[in-house]
């Protein structure tokens, strides 16, 4: 088949033209994987840093040669990074784009002490763009030791402080930070005796130079029952809105989570939809990969799905999940896979249910799966038709 095909030849690209790659380089050449090949374009994944443009540029020419040498056919070679999924997005510098590039800018030079700046900057927008990942993107780069809390624990500690009779002391020790950092400001809203006493400490941190940093979902004007005197302390520093990203930044966000554009479009299109968030995004992400479309349907349970397959192929359940490579049974096996993999099903979980010894054979039967479905109307008919039930 072409997969197995394009493999063999990346692998004898590899061997012979070894020499002419060293170091670092020899590690780039060996990071290339083969993704596919549409329309004349062959996609390798780089799973390595070049060392260079002249590398990467000198692998495209020489692979591309090797390709064309193999398939008989002229071979234009792409050279995409490969998708990096992401555990702990807070770990992660954030995207910016015109959303957010005002807030990112100054706090990118905020924690470089540019003296010009003001020691106040307040923050504001939607939930779900980012802002709490800007602060600690901020926080992990800033070498000042931060005291940060979110506005009720702040509001608790205060309150507690003044009940036991330690506000004084409590007090002090506020004073003392150099940087001072509160989320979801909104929710003061009320919390009047709060308020009387942040307005104070805030002319004192004012003028101890204490760099304070407000992170809250509306404009201080818009806080509804937040006092006007607080309002005004808030709009003396940089007040910077956060807007929901633009689709370059949810397609970069996907990246990430291991998405390309591509399948992303086909298979989470609400990412796409005007006004998204990141949490938007990520909650797509999410109960896809649980299984759910991200139009919020009923997931497609894997028994389930294998009992369509099995009787539309005229085989028994339990078939599929034996070893052997009977085309009778495998097709179906592999059908059940590719429509399984789309619902974000887990590839181990697949192999296991299936028969297969490892998730890679998941993924070479969805391939097989993709490549007739491109040459076989009637097969795709079919398949579309299993996977809309």
């Amino acid at each position: 088949m072409l997969l197995d095909l394009l493999h063999k030849t990346l692998a004898e690209a590899r061997r012979e033209h070894a020499p002419a790659f060293l170091g670092h380089e020899r590690r780039y050449l060996d990071g290339l994987e083969v993704q596919g090949l549409e329309k004349g374009t062959l996609t390798l994944e780089s799973r390595v840093r070049a060392p260079g443009d002249e590398c990467r540029d000198r692998a495209v020419r020489t692979l591309g040669r090797c390709f064309a040498k193999a398939l008989g056919v002229e071979v234009r070679v792409r050279v995409v990074a490969a998708p990096t999924p992401v555990d702990d997005p807070d770990l992660c510098d954030p995207i910016v784009d015109d959303g957010n590039s005002t807030a990112s800018l100054l706090l990118g030079n905020w924690r470089e002490g540019q003296p010009s700046l003001p020691n106040l900057v307040f923050l504001y927008g939607p939930a779900g763009c980012g802002k709490t990942h800007l602060v600690n993107w901020f926080l992990r780069r800033s070498e000042v030791p931060a005291s940060t809390w979110t506005a009720l624990e702040l509001q608790a500690a205060i309150t507690g402080a003044m009940r036991a009779g330690d506000f004084l002391a409590f007090k002090r020790s506020l004073l003392e930070t150099r940087l001072l950092i509160v989320d979801e400001v909104h929710r003061l809203s009320g919390k009047w005796r709060t308020q009387e006493e942040l307005i104070l400490l805030l002319d004192e941190w004012r003028a101890l130079g204490t760099r304070l940093l407000f992170v809250g979902r509306h404009h201080p004007r818009d806080i509804l029952d937040l006092g006007g005197s607080l309002g005004s302390r808030f709009l003396g520093g940089f007040t910077i809105d956060v807007r929901p990203p633009g689709v370059a930044a949810r397609v970069e966000l996907l990246r990430r989570h291991g998405y390309t554009e591509e399948r992303a479009r086909r298979e989470l299109p609400g990412a796409f939809v005007d006004g998204r968030t990141y949490a938007d995004v990520l909650r797509l992400v999410e109960r896809h990969r649980s299984g759910r479309r991200d139009d919020g349907t009923s997931p497609c349970p894997i028994e389930a799905c294998l009992g369509r397959v099995a009787r539309a192929f005229g085989v028994a359940v339990e078939e599929l999940g034996r070893g052997g490579s009977s085309r009778r049974i495998s097709v179906p096996r592999q059908v059940s896979a590719y429509i399984l993999v789309r619902r974000g099903a887990s590839l181990v979980s697949l192999a296991r249910r299936l028969g297969w010894r490892s998730a890679s054979s998941v993924s070479y039967a969805v391939q097989r799966i993709r490549e007739r479905m491109a040459v076989d109307r009637d097969f795709q008919e079919l398949v579309e038709g299993l996977e809309r039930r």
